[in-house]
């Protein structure tokens, strides 16, 4: 749960930071 957390985090701050 937690390695997909990361994962998903890191997604989504690519995805608003671009």
């Amino acid at each position: 749960m937690k390695d997909i957390n990361r994962r998903d985090f890191l997604k989504v701050t690519g995805t608003t930071a671009a």
